[in-house]
Order: C-alpha cells, then structure tokens, then sequence
C-alpha cells in the first residue's frame, strides 16, 4: 500500500476494500515511525465515512501501528537476538537501521541472501509470547482481532502507548 501515507489514504484504502469483496476483516498494520499523530489518523481512518461505506454492514476495518517498525516485532521474536534493554531498541529512532539490519547481517552468512526475513518471521511466531510482552501494540492488536471475532463489532481504537 506504500507505507503509512497509502495506508492512511482512504481513497486507497477503499479501492483495497473493493477488490476483496469478500474479505470480512481487514487488518492494517505500518510503521509508525514513532511521530506524533500517526495513531490518531489510524482512529480517524476506522471511523471515516467514505471507509465505512466500501466496508458496507457485514465488514470492518482494524487498523495497528508499530510504534517504530514492525522489523522490532521481528527482533523481540528472534531466538539469537542480543540480550538488551529492550526499551533502547523501542526507544531507538531508526531501529531497523540500529538494529535490524546489523542483526540480519550477522544471520547471512549462515541463512543465504533473501531469507532471513522468512526465518525471523517464523522465529517470532513461534516465540509470540515474547513478541506481544515486549511489543504491547501486538497484544492490543490481537485483544481487538479477538474481540470483533467474538462479538463481529469493530473492537476499540489502536493501541495508546500513554
């Protein structure tokens, strides 16, 4: 969808709905970047009308942020991650780039170009405890997945880290 701004484009976002006529849930989930009013947009966006109305009375829209990017959820999952203050790498502004990448490069040589994003994304769905104690924006995500499975209403807003 191109990041955060076609993510949050609810002209895109309504052509996406369109084509999955048949898709009941949509989940949206996109680097926050930790800017200030990113969450807030994704609030406005689940409640807009022109989204609301491609959704039509069976479907709905939930949308997450990963506070910085969703490569952190990969690395709080990852079974060789170095021991750390988890709070520097959520903390970190550009932690793909901190530690992300320097993590993945360390990998190459043992995994092959290419597959270390496969890899970590199973590590981290095997260890999705961990993800979701170190990264609460996960937990929330799947409490509100839970949530409209259960009842089949929208579940709540985003994640608020206050």
């Amino acid at each position: 969808m191109g990041g955060y701004e076609g993510a949050t484009n609810p002209a895109q976002l309504s052509q996406v709905v369109k084509q999955y006529g048949d898709v009941e849930l949509f989940v949206v989930i996109v680097d926050l970047d930790g800017k200030p009013g990113r969450r807030q947009k994704f609030v406005e966006l689940e409640i807009a009308d022109g989204i609301s109305k491609s959704l039509g009375a069976n479907r709905t829209l939930i949308t997450e942020g990963a506070r910085q990017e969703v490569e952190v959820w990969a690395l709080a999952g990852a079974d060789d991650f170095p021991k750390r203050d988890w709070r520097d790498v959520r903390n970190h502004p550009h932690p793909k780039e901190a530690y992300f990448i320097p993590f993945v490069e360390t990998r190459r040589p043992r995994l092959g170009n290419g597959k270390e994003r496969a890899i970590l994304g199973k590590e981290a769905r095997k260890n999705y405890a961990k993800v979701s104690r170190l990264c609460p924006e996960v937990a929330h995500l799947e409490k509100r997945i839970r949530e409209y499975i259960d009842t089949g209403v929208r579940p709540g807003e985003p994640f608020d880290e206050k």
